[in-house]
């Protein structure tokens, strides 16, 4: 219980070649091993992929009704809290399941152990650790914008010959670089005459920031759960505070996950969306081997 996976696999081949009479036996404790490991991978990657759609479908809605100006303002930042800490449940059950798939009882990782000054996901110090660095987010956000402009292009029959794309590519790249990054999206009443008389708050819609950053919380939480020694009760391994794994994603990548992203927002036929989602778990998976292997680790972006 002192040593993490590599480690107690090594040392099992270590000792096979000590005596041929165990050879076999040692070997299939390894394969053993390996299929329970690899089982808790993909595993993990399943509960994340559904941890971004349950996230990013998040809505919470209230009525503004016959309210003044500065109680729909109160209104909003209560939605706004309510939003915030609908999310950060979600996130919680997903770490729970996590922590039971590598039998986990006494350790239990928490955002306010990892990042110094506050433990809310949407705060200002978090959304520097965690996500994409301000140049890919400026790509994310134009892929982001270029799906939304093609929408613009199909609602006119095309006669735009993509001048959509073009510029819902090109403002979603100056926002994603010159502005700071918007988490989430409030929907007002068009009027105070218009018949629904709510506000709605969910995640944004062209900026894929969010999805990102839970990936990464996500990913270094089951980094920290391959990698706890129950005998020593500490992390084995390299550990940089306030690293990252995300912005390390080559482009393909980030734009497999942005198109993801983008999927659990908007309305898709089921068998299209299912694609993306086993897309996305297959990516996840191939990252949390590269985790497990020690090829990938936190770095700061």
């Amino acid at each position: 219980h002192s040593a993490w996976f590599p480690e107690r696999v090594q040392l099992f081949k270590a000792i096979r070649e000590i005596d041929d009479q165990y050879r076999i036996q040692f070997d299939n404790w390894i394969s053993a091993m390996r299929k329970d490991w690899e089982s808790r991978i993909e595993k993990s990657a399943i509960l994340i992929a559904e941890l971004l759609r349950k996230s990013l479908n998040c809505k919470i809605t209230g009525s503004v009704k016959g309210l003044s100006k500065s109680k729909r303002q109160k209104k909003q930042l209560s939605l706004l809290k309510k939003y915030e800490r609908e999310v950060q449940d979600l996130i919680k059950k997903s770490e729970n399941d996590i922590r039971a798939l590598f039998k986990h009882k006494r350790w239990h990782k928490k955002l306010y152990m990892y990042i110094r000054k506050d433990s809310n996901l949407f705060a200002d110090e978090t959304i520097k650790v965690l996500g994409l660095n301000q140049k890919q987010l400026a790509v994310a956000t134009a892929t982001a914008g270029a799906v939304t402009g093609a929408a613009i292009d199909m609602s006119v029959g095309g006669s735009s010959f993509l001048i959509g794309t073009v510029l819902g590519a090109a403002g979603g790249g100056v926002v994603g670089y010159f502005l700071p990054p918007r988490l989430t999206k409030v929907s007002h009443p068009l009027s105070r005459f218009a018949i629904k008389q709510e506000i709605t708050v969910q995640a944004a819609t062209t900026n894929p920031q969010l999805g990102f950053m839970i990936i990464d919380w996500m990913l270094i939480y089951c980094y920290e759960a391959m990698r706890w020694s129950h005998a020593k009760m500490q992390t084995s391994g390299y550990e940089e505070k306030d690293g990252a794994f995300t912005h390390q994603f080559d482009s393909d990548l980030q734009k497999s996950v942005t198109k993801f992203l983008k999927s659990c927002l908007q309305k898709r036929k089921p068998d299209a969306f299912d694609k993306l989602l086993v897309s996305m778990q297959n990516d996840l998976t191939t990252v949390l081997k590269d985790i497990s292997k020690g090829e990938m680790v936190p770095t700061k972006k």
